[in-house]
C-alpha cells in the first residue's frame, strides 16, 4: 500500500499525541544507552518504545519513543513542509 504525505503527517501527529499523553520524548535514533522495549502493545505506527538500562525499581527508568527506519525514510521524501520539531535528532 503506498502512503501519501497526509498518511505520513497522521502518523506523525499521532507520535507527537502519544509522546504527550505519555509524558515521553520522541527520538529520531536510538539514544545510546537506551534499547528496544519488546512485546509492547502501546506503541504507535512508525515509533517503537526504548527505555534506558535502569531497573524499574532504582526510580531512574528513561523511556521513550524511537522513530522507525521506514518512517524515517518516508520524512525525508515528503516534498511539502512536515513539522517535527517534537522530535529530537540527538541521542540522550
Amino acid at each position: 500500500m503506498k502512503m501519501t504525505e497526509a498518511d505520513i503527517i497522521r502518523i506523525l501527529e499521532r507520535i507527537k499525541e502519544l509522546s504527550e499523553n505519555y509524558n515521553v520524548k520522541v527520538y529520531w535514533d536510538m539514544p545510546r544507552g537506551f534499547n528496544k522495549i519488546e512485546h509492547t502493545l502501546t506503541e504507535p505506527n512508525g515509533a517503537l518504545w526504548a527505555c534506558n538500562t535502569e531497573t524499574i525499581r532504582s526510580g531512574k527508568r528513561v523511556k521513550c519513543f524511537v522513530l522507525e527506519n521506514w518512517l524515517k525514510e518516508k520524512i525525508c521524501k515528503v516534498k511539502s513542509p512536515v513539522k517535527t520539531d517534537f522530535i529530537v535528532r540527538r541521542g540522550a
